[in-house]
């Protein structure tokens, strides 16, 4: 699915020109979160893309787009992963992002997140999550908004909900032992727990069949000090595209 989704960025990616060859690499740090969708620069390094562009890339792994975003606005990493709307709510706030490569699309016919509970659990629909703890990844992120818009959308009221932040690997063994009803999970995870649990709904698509959900940015000043880097990591992440 993620090769699915990542061939999706062909559509929006910067551009693509030769490659010349490069005496040395320049070293880069990105954080990124452990899901498929943002696993491209895992596929980049892997796979050379970046050597070709003369890039050395230190990949980070960090916990959601909210902590990353704070990463990259405090010059903590030079590049990072974040959903689309954490990205604009810190730009609105002035926080100089700037995107410099599409990451993942979603798109309905090739779902990767969704809002999942136990097979046994008695939670059969939106209306049924009154009162009910919910966790995502990251709180003030899409992985919450969406399923505020799907529970709103179909007869529930997302403001009786309870939302609470949690790693994705902390997710399957809290639905088992009962201290959350309802995660929002995504791949690798869901893959993982597909025998325990249901799928309750895919909540991005009550923000739309389609769009850009994810990023690759860092932030104005550093793209305008460094244009080439910039250039060279859109170029590698298109590539790695491709190849997906």
């Amino acid at each position: 699915m993620i090769r699915k989704a990542l061939l999706s960025t062909l559509g929006v990616a910067l551009f693509m020109n030769a490659t010349p060859a490069y005496a040395q690499t320049t070293a880069v740090s990105v954080l990124t979160t452990p899901i498929d969708s943002a696993a491209e620069v895992y596929f980049a390094k892997d796979m050379g893309f970046f050597a070709k562009q003369g890039l050395d890339v230190d990949v980070q792994p960090g916990t959601n787009g909210s902590a990353i975003a704070a990463a990259v606005s405090s010059d903590a990493v030079d590049i990072g992963y974040s959903d689309t709307v954490t990205l604009a709510k810190g730009f609105l706030k002035g926080i100089p992002f700037v995107v410099i490569a599409p990451a993942a699309i979603w798109t309905s016919s090739a779902p990767v997140a969704g809002l999942v509970v136990l097979t046994n659990s008695p939670i059969k629909s939106a209306k049924d999550l009154a009162g009910k703890v919910i966790a995502v990844p990251g709180l003030a992120t899409l992985a919450e908004y969406s399923p505020r818009a799907w529970i709103d959308q179909n007869g529930g009221d997302s403001t009786t909900a309870k939302f609470l932040e949690m790693p994705y690997p902390a997710m399957p063994a809290a639905l088992a032992a009962g201290r959350i009803d309802v995660a929002y999970i995504s791949e690798p995870f869901l893959a993982v727990v597909k025998k325990d649990v249901r799928i309750l709904g895919y909540s991005h698509d009550a923000v739309a069949k389609q769009f850009l959900q994810s990023a690759w940015f860092t932030t104005s000043q550093w793209a305008k000090a460094h244009p080439d880097v910039v250039r060279r990591f859109a170029a590698a992440m298109r590539e790695t595209a491709a190849w997906a």
